[in-house]
């Protein structure tokens, strides 16, 4: 699914790619929906990364319902 939405990015040739936050929005979006249709995935995710946008630096964490966890300080 990630490999979809980055190559979504590069045939957009528009120079932008997704921050942390978006992708683990994304993420946690599709745990839920997963959960929600009885199929979850058993994973549980920590997406960390910077952001140049916001100029600063990103944790989140999304188990196999859909709950998500941000840190707002690092």
């Amino acid at each position: 699914m990630l490999k979809n939405v980055e190559q979504g990015d590069i045939n957009l040739d528009d120079g932008g790619t997704k921050t942390p936050k978006e992708l683990w929005s994304l993420m946690r979006a599709i745990m839920y929906q997963r959960r929600n249709k009885m199929n979850p995935y058993w994973n549980e995710l920590v997406i960390g990364g910077y952001d140049e946008k916001l100029g600063g630096s990103f944790l989140g964490f999304v188990d196999k319902i859909g709950t998500a966890f941000e840190v707002s300080e690092l």
